[in-house]
């Protein structure tokens, strides 16, 4: 078995022939400024070591030294100093001890019996020294990740979000579903790499980092940490075989088509691009690429994911009390990435509880069914926040609080001014100041008086969220609307509202929720 690794990993990370990229790049423009560079090539301080230090998860799995970084965290009123000098060493010298650049590769089984190396997941063993460096390294560059990472890649960055691939992805396979005429054929290619940077040769990241204008001292770091790394495959407990990777790890690709593409055609690409697999039941970044004419059907391996956690457990280890907790955090935890992008059929969620308690437009996607149903949420929170010169509808935007919902009167352009008046800044002077004498002709004296009170700010119209001071989106307000959807108000019920608050007074006892879920 660990021969069968080492040469499996051999062969993964070996380089192959690759062409000089130069000509594609000719005109490309550096995105790394002089500045960027000095920030990055700061001297390293004990500050920033011990940060990067206590940043690595205290029982993260060992190098071959067996010291986790709960050592380090626990005595690094001793170790501290001889861990800066290492860290420094590296810094200033450019080069890293060949005991902390070594890393083990451990073998983990996904399925019981694993008899080949798709059975297995590799996890990474590497010292806690070498972590720290790293961190060093991904803390300084993080800060300017959105500068040189494009808008397209949505996900491994703050502020973005991976489920916005997952949707776009869904959209366009949902339109090569449904063309099914025209003379003009249409495809998609998924290209699926083992891992996220399975197929980078190291001079191509080289080469990438020095026209986005990185200084030699930092393509030096990062040579030393990811290039000159050496590896060896731990089976039961032994390490065997040492290799150093050319590039790291097209295992999965797979060619979609419109419903209009004839067969051969399909046939004839394929073949040119070596591309085997041609279908359109595949997933992407472990959703579904289409959805079928059953959703259950198509969402119904979550149910069964649940269930196996759920019936995995040994019951005779757990109290009642423990399973429901375990149950809670755990079942309810599966479906929370696909309900970040797609709106699950109630049958189906009323069958996981159960497991767990052992404008739509023409031809619209799911995908877009389940942001729309997303939208009737977020409708009754969102509000305008009036700005000079504003172009927001009195007659159809929210934005008077609490959102009021207007008939024009009667003969609205008729008024002293002689100007229509459907915008916001119709109801203001000149110098973007309320127009009293128009907005008590058109509005009762209540409403006359809340739109009085708003305050016009400086800059452009926007949408905020109502229900928080912020005006930004918040989950426990957003739960609370779409509660209201189903749910009778409580104020009609004056036995609810006593209720809530004993409920309010039970969940402040200061006991474990293992304890408090029997009260």
């Amino acid at each position: 078995m660990a021969k069968v690794a080492e040469d499996y990993f051999k062969s993964i990370f070996s380089a192959s022939a690759i062409q000089d990229p130069s000509q594609e790049f000719e005109e490309f423009i550096p995105k790394v400024t002089p500045s960027i560079n000095r920030k990055l090539l700061r001297p390293v301080s004990m500050e920033e070591v011990k940060r990067a230090a206590f940043s690595v998860h205290p029982q993260s799995a060992p190098g071959d030294d067996d010291f986790t970084a709960k050592f380090f965290h626990t005595f690094w009123s001793i170790v501290s100093g001889d861990v800066f000098s290492a860290v420094k060493s590296f810094f200033t010298g450019g080069r890293l001890f060949k005991s902390f650049n070594h890393t083990q590769i451990c073998l983990i089984p996904k399925v019981p019996g694993a008899k080949d190396m798709s059975q297995v997941r590799p996890i990474s063993l590497s010292t806690v020294v070498y972590k720290i460096i790293s961190k060093i390294l991904v803390h300084r560059l993080q800060h300017f990740m959105n500068l040189l990472v494009s808008p397209n890649q949505s996900a491994f960055l703050k502020g973005r979000l991976i489920s916005d691939n997952v949707l776009i992805a869904h959209e366009v396979m949902h339109y090569l579903k449904t063309k099914r005429f025209g003379n003009v054929s249409e495809m998609a290619i998924k290209l699926d790499m083992s891992k996220a940077y399975d197929r980078v040769e190291w001079p191509f990241l080289w080469f990438m980092m020095e026209r986005l204008g990185f200084d030699a001292r930092w393509i030096g770091w990062i040579k030393e940490v990811v290039a000159i790394v050496s590896y060896s495959i731990v089976v039961e407990g032994q390490p065997f075989g040492y290799f150093r990777p050319s590039r790291v790890n097209l295992n999965k690709s797979a060619i979609f088509f419109s419903k209009n593409t004839p067969q051969n055609t399909r046939s004839l690409l394929a073949g040119n691009l070596n591309i085997q697999y041609i279908g359109a039941q595949d997933k992407y970044l472990g959703l579904p690429s289409t959805i079928q004419r059953s959703k259950k059907a198509t969402f119904g391996a979550i149910k069964d994911r649940v269930r196996k956690r759920v019936e995995g457990w040994k019951r005779k280890l757990l109290s009642a009390g423990g399973r429901h907790v375990l149950i809670k955090a755990v079942g309810e935890a599966v479906p929370i990435y696909t309900l970040s992008c797609f709106k699950l059929p109630d049958s189906l969620l009323q069958e996981i509880q159960d497991i767990m308690r052992v404008e739509v437009g023409n031809l619209p996607s799911w995908g877009w069914r389940s942001i729309l149903e997303g939208r009737k949420v977020t409708e009754k929170g969102l509000i305008w926040q009036i700005g000079p010169a504003s172009k927001v509808n009195i007659f159809s935007d929210p934005w008077i609080p609490p959102q009021q919902q207007f008939t024009p009167p009667l003969r609205l352009n008729s008024f002293a001014t002689n100007q229509p008046v459907s915008r916001v800044s119709h109801l203001m002077h000149e110098n973007n100041e309320w127009n009293q004498q128009i907005i008590s002709s058109i509005f009762p004296p209540a409403i006359t008086q809340q739109i009085l009170a708003i305050k016009i700010g400086e800059q452009r119209d926007k949408i905020t969220w109502l229900f928080h001071k912020s005006g930004r989106y918040e989950v426990s307000s957003g739960y609370r609307i779409a509660y209201s959807f189903s749910h009778e108000p409580t104020e009609l019920y004056p036995h609810l509202q006593q209720r809530q608050g004993i409920w309010r007074d039970l969940w402040k006892i200061k006991a474990p929720p293992k304890i408090l879920i029997f009260l």
